[in-house]
């Protein structure tokens, strides 16, 4: 099942048992098995995946080594142009974006940021890049929208905070913080979603989230909880990814709640909750 039929059916187990459930699925083969054989339907592969690879490759190139956090949503046929970028309705949904703020980072885009480029439109500030601040919000003329934030501003902060208080157990590590790493990767859904709902007509697409140049990295979490600050375990990849098919009505709250989740699965933590008591990020 995906993401938000397997909570839909995990909420109401009594309405939807296992033997309700394989009976579905086996009279579903069933009717699909004829239809293909009577050649009444056919299906074309999915073919986004070679592209995905390809938007990766160029996402670490931009990087250049810092600690990105990369969001992304693309049609599951990529076609050259499925959109007009220059679009007043596009533009507009593009400068109305909110960025991550926290009192850390501004939390409005610039406007005179955003301009047309090879792929469609963007709006790009690197010019404090080398103090780890940047993003690039671009969507493309094939439909493909994506939106990418620098941590590492964030990550030298709390990473020489981390060392000061505790340099035997963060030795060479970065730190991550949790809540930082909440907030963006809520505001990119939040802007993906707006752009979708928008802009595009596509019934799914593939909503892919990335940090890039993760390895030896820490998640930090739990600041100022009298129990102490709770650490994960250093990853040891280069990339953290998770990636999935969501449908246009998809609750945004619950994408939110599988991503954040899955991230800190990722760093050796577990989030039964990602908000607390009074709705902040723990």
């Amino acid at each position: 099942l995906c993401p938000i039929h397997h909570y839909e059916i995990d909420k109401l187990p009594d309405l939807w048992p296992s033997s309700k459930l394989q009976q579905i699925k086996n009279d579903h083969e069933k009717w699909v098995s004829e239809k293909l054989e009577n050649g009444d339907i056919s299906f074309k592969t999915i073919d986004n995946s070679q592209y995905l690879e390809k938007m990766y490759d160029s996402w670490v190139s931009f990087s250049k080594s810092k600690i990105w956090v990369v969001s992304s949503l693309t049609p599951l046929r990529v076609d050259d142009d499925s959109i007009d970028p220059l679009d007043d309705a596009i533009i507009e949904t593009l400068n109305g974006i909110s960025l991550p703020g926290d009192g850390f980072w501004e939390p409005d885009i610039n406007k005179y940021d955003t301009r047309p480029d090879e792929n469609g439109i963007t709006n790009i500030r690197t010019k404090n890049l080398a103090e780890g601040d940047g993003h690039k919000i671009s969507i493309f003329r094939n439909g493909h929208c994506e939106f990418l934030f620098c941590l590492e501003g964030s990550i030298n902060s709390i990473t020489k905070f981390s060392k000061k208080k505790e340099p035997d157990r963060i030795g060479s590590s970065r730190i991550i913080r949790y809540t930082h790493l909440a907030l963006v990767i809520t505001k990119q859904l939040e802007a993906l979603k707006h752009i979708w709902n928008r802009c595009l007509e596509f019934k799914n697409m593939t909503l892919t989230t990335n940090i890039l140049n993760s390895r030896n990295s820490m998640l930090y979490s739990r600041e100022g909880d009298p129990r102490g600050a709770l650490y994960g375990y250093p990853v040891q990849t280069d990339r953290l990814q998770y990636c999935f098919i969501v449908d246009r009505n998809s609750e945004l709250d619950h994408l939110i709640d599988i991503i954040l989740k899955r991230f800190a699965n990722y760093f050796g933590l577990v989030l039964h909750n990602i908000l607390d008591h009074e709705g902040e990020f723990v």
